[in-house]
């Protein structure tokens, strides 16, 4: 069976869903609502929603949409790709695909993602 995780980032750290049985926030009707530090209250958040890719890469990192990889000296983002159907990776700077599909993720290696390490590609720190 596919395993179906989430993860969402919430300004200052990442937020998970299911990994392991543990869990930081749930999604109800499509909103996503993140436990408290009570554990009991459910506060309704507008968090950026990131599924997992059912890919580790080759230190066995879960790989997720919005990580970042290096490849052939390039910086790639993991995003799913409409058009195909599948997760790919694109450049930072456009929504071109590096590539149609994921392939050799066991070959490369998570060195950030979107929200925790912008200046990987140009972005603010």
């Amino acid at each position: 069976m596919r395993d179906i995780r989430f993860r969402a980032w919430n300004g200052s750290r990442m937020l998970f869903n299911g990994k392991g049985g543990y869990c930081d926030f749930e999604i109800r009707g499509g909103a996503i609502f993140e436990y408290s530090s009570s554990g009991f209250d459910c506060l309704e958040k507008d968090y950026p929603l990131e599924q997992f890719a059912g890919l580790q890469d080759k230190n066995g990192v879960d790989i997720y949409e919005g990580d970042m990889f290096r490849i052939a000296g390039d910086v790639v983002i993991v995003a799913w790709n409409d058009e195909t159907c599948a997760f790919s990776c694109k450049y930072p700077d456009d929504d071109k695909p590096y590539c149609d599909h994921f392939f050799g993720a066991g070959l490369a290696e998570v060195i950030g993602n979107i929200h925790q390490h912008p200046e990987l590609i140009g972005g603010d720190s």
